[in-house]
């Protein structure tokens, strides 16, 4: 399920994140990956148009025994996509792509602002959060063309990775402050490589 959260829910929701978000550092570089949460990926169609959207499915499935929560906001990509072309070459970034992903291409100070603009912008009524209990799935679809430019023809790789993921007793419902009690910090999951055709 995935439920928008309302713009005074935030304040409770950034205040939970605060809490644990200490070790947010710490996790991505160290964290063991989440037992029993796995995420597979395929495309939505079996070829695509060169320069048309270009969509993945990810099914994130939950075999933990714990309440898995994400917090993610639509507009900016919790997702890491690693793509490349049928000579291991990584497409090039889109100008949203290079802001994400800090690029040296556009690493500069004008680039880091409209990064954190984009950030706040989408943050403000806009964050979304997904519980999967265990047990259970969730469903996404990433724009994979939101942060490549897919314009040329041929055969292309693609896997995802999501680094952090919080692992949580408690049910779906419940508040912020009762799932700040038992939080599990850990990631990364990395999908598998699904194939991606694109043609004139």
């Amino acid at each position: 399920m995935v439920t928008s959260i309302p713009r005074t829910s935030l304040i409770a929701v950034w205040s939970f994140l605060a809490m644990i978000g200490t070790c947010e550092a710490q996790v991505s570089n160290g964290a063991q990956p989440a037992r029993g949460i796995s995420m597979s990926i395929s495309p939505t169609k079996v070829t695509f148009k060169a320069g048309e959207k270009i969509f993945v499915k990810a099914v994130i499935t939950n075999q933990s025994g714990k309440s898995l929560w994400l917090l993610f906001f639509p507009d900016i990509s919790s997702f890491v996509i690693r793509i490349q072309d049928d000579k291991g070459k990584t497409p090039q970034e889109t100008a949203h792509g290079c802001r994400m992903h800090m690029s040296a291409a556009c690493n500069n100070e004008d680039a880091a602002q409209q990064a954190a603009k984009d950030t706040l912008d989408v943050a403000v009524g806009h964050a979304q959060s997904t519980m999967v209990p265990p047990g259970k799935e969730a469903n996404f679809l990433i724009d994979i063309s939101d942060e490549y430019v897919l314009d040329q023809p041929g055969a292309y790789t693609v896997d995802v990775t999501v680094s952090d993921f919080n692992l949580v007793n408690f049910s779906v419902g419940a508040s912020p402050e009762v799932a700040s009690r038992d939080v599990e910090k850990a990631g990364p999951v990395r999908s598998n490589t699904a194939t991606i055709q694109i043609v004139q």
